[in-house]
């Protein structure tokens, strides 16, 4: 992490994936995006925001756990109980909502300034919804180096299999 750390000070953008950090691996971030079921639940400065943003919805920081370990806790679901796995994916469906709507209400209410010759729209930006399509090289192209790359994880035998396998279920 220090090594990510000087990257970044030295002006590299730096993005990594951390499960479960330590406090003090958390304490080194700058900007953090959660995650919960493949949704941004909450997306901005690391630190102390996360927890002010958190408790402004209702949840509490104790204060003696690890901050990265309480956000991970509100975030995941809890398979203890059936009613747990309940109230868990109501809680993450609430805070997903609370998210989108804080960032319309940004979005929405923010005013763009525009400097002469500048090309950017004061239209808010429309999220696609169709995904453009690439050409069957490319996608044959990436998925081999991929698979490629993988080979030189595992055994070779292994790997002519698992080779075979991404051309089978990736190219469709």
């Amino acid at each position: 992490m220090e090594t990510l750390r000087q990257l970044a000070e030295d002006g590299h953008t730096v993005i990594c994936s951390i499960h479960q950090p330590r406090g003090s691996v958390y304490s080194k971030c700058d900007d953090i995006v959660l995650l919960s079921e493949g949704e941004v639940v909450y997306m901005g400065p690391a630190k102390e925001e996360p927890l002010k943003y958190f408790a402004s919805l209702g949840y509490q920081w104790p204060g003696h756990e690890n901050p990265a370990e309480f956000l991970a806790d509100l975030i995941s679901t809890d398979y203890s109980s059936a009613e747990s796995v309940q109230s868990s994916h109501k809680r993450i469906e609430n805070l997903i909502d609370d998210f989108s709507n804080k960032v319309l209400i940004t979005e929405f209410n923010s005013p763009v300034t525009q400097s002469e010759g500048s090309e950017f729209s004061t239209k808010p930006a429309q999220k696609s919804t169709s995904k453009q399509r690439r050409g069957w090289w490319r996608q044959f192209r990436l998925i081999f180096k991929r698979a490629w790359m993988h080979v030189f994880h595992g055994a070779l035998s292994d790997s002519v299999f698992q080779l075979f396998s991404y051309f089978c279920l990736e190219i469709r």
